[in-house]
């Protein structure tokens, strides 16, 4: 894969400023704040230095921030009303368009900026419609994406955030419907991380009946992304038999867009260009939206 991604300077602060931010919820004592984030900065230079995965270095950080501030799941409040906001949205939208692959891709791709986890960067779960009228997608390789799915026989779908979920379970019902021929996994986490879906999440968002040929899995593991030393026997038979990959969000093009990637897949990454690391490997403006096909074998 060309502009392959890594680990950059600035990817250093941006995580640490967020468990910074994230501890603050939890911690009241400055004096503990302090003593935690010194010892979880050393720890994330040491990762860096030894050139880890970006993504593997926030995961890291956030399983030490859970373990520290004693909870499982930090932004459960957060996800719960990314869901409830979304589903409100969806049906705020006409019934025509939510039978449109074009505007579901989009929608989907959209999706991908309730975001908690990236310095500098907030937005609103209900500006999403917006969001939609204004997105710039510098990259859409939606035909592609249609010309392969006409001949892939199993796809995975990486779920990312909670709301953006609620868009990615249209799309994949209408995938679903119009090529019966394909199984579609989709891919949840089975522990938190950040404000990601979890598995248990995506079953109350019922994606466990949107169609005789979709399967929710879990990955068994609370990792960004998947991670194939860490996640189940079973997802890793289903990703390394897949004809084709859609991964949403920052997280999984930093892990499946770099060189611990070891499998050759084709890969549709969908996903908005929120930091300057991932808009300038993917060669977009920050802010920008990518719907992009990589083409690997």
């Amino acid at each position: 894969m060309s502009n392959m991604i890594s680990i950059d300077a600035y990817c250093i602060p941006c995580i640490l400023h967020v468990r910074a931010r994230e501890l603050s919820k939890y911690i009241d004592k400055r004096e503990n704040r302090v003593k935690f984030m010194s010892k979880l900065a050393i720890n994330v230079a040491t990762y860096a230095l030894k050139g880890m995965n970006i993504t593997k270095v926030a995961t890291q950080s956030f399983r030490e921030l859970k373990e520290y501030v004693k909870n499982n799941d930090p932004y459960r409040d957060e996800k719960d009303l990314a869901n409830i906001v979304a589903e409100k949205i969806l049906k705020s939208i006409d019934k025509g368009k939510l039978s449109d692959f074009s505007f579901l891709l989009k929608l989907a791709t959209v999706g991908n900026s309730i975001d908690f986890g990236v310095l500098g960067y907030e937005f609103n779960v209900e500006n999403i419609l917006n969001e939609l009228n204004k997105a710039v997608f510098r990259i859409n390789d939606e035909q592609r994406i249609l010309g392969h799915l006409s001949k892939s026989k199993v796809v995975a779908y990486l779920l990312d955030n909670a709301g953006e979920a609620v868009f990615d379970r249209e799309l994949i019902k209408l995938i679903a419907k119009e090529y019966p021929q394909i199984k579609i996994y989709v891919v949840a986490k089975s522990g938190s991380f950040q404000n990601d879906i979890t598995f248990s999440e995506a079953l109350k968002l019922g994606f466990s009946n949107i169609g005789d040929n979709v399967k929710l899995v879990e990955t068994g593991t609370d990792a960004s992304s998947v991670f194939l030393d860490e996640i189940t026997p079973e997802l890793l038979e289903i990703i390394a038999s897949s004809d084709l990959i859609m991964a949403k969000g920052m997280a999984h093009y930093e892990y499946l867009g770099s060189k611990d990637f070891k499998l050759k897949k084709n890969i549709v990454f969908m996903l908005k260009a929120k930091c300057s690391v991932v808009a300038s490997a993917l060669n977009v403006g920050l802010g920008e939206y990518v719907i992009k096909f990589v083409a690997n074998n």
